[in-house]
């Protein structure tokens, strides 16, 4: 017997079979890298602008 939770997962890795690692890592991952740089930067910014009026 299949829960419904299950059969997502098994239907979402049936989605990625036939593609690489490669070409998952840089569909979903690299996306992901860029947007942290950017809020890490955002983060680091901010932190010296407050600080000098602080």
């Amino acid at each position: 017997m299949h829960f419904g939770l299950f059969m997502c997962f098994k239907v979402e890795n049936m989605k990625f079979k036939h593609l690489s690692n490669t070409k998952i890592l840089l569909k979903y991952g690299l996306p992901q890298m860029i947007g942290l740089v950017f809020n890490s930067a955002y983060f680091i910014v901010d932190g010296i602008f407050i600080g000098q009026r602080l």
